[in-house]
């Protein structure tokens, strides 16, 4: 998976699961990730992350 901050703006499926598969492979926090991406808001990767499967078997 690519962790390099790029320069532009995705578009909405593409932006979340990029931003979801970041929080998972990697030891980023939810702000790091906002942090490092430039988007969404930290609220919103967390909603993101609690809608998605994978959070399941973490909580």
């Amino acid at each position: 998976m690519e962790t390099e901050r790029k320069d532009y703006h995705m578009s909405g499926p593409e932006e979340r699961r990029r931003a979801v598969e970041l929080y998972f492979t990697t030891p980023m926090t939810t702000a790091q990730v906002v942090r490092h991406l430039g988007h969404p808001t930290r609220q919103c990767l967390e909603r993101w992350l609690a809608a998605d499967p994978g959070m399941l078997a973490i909580w």
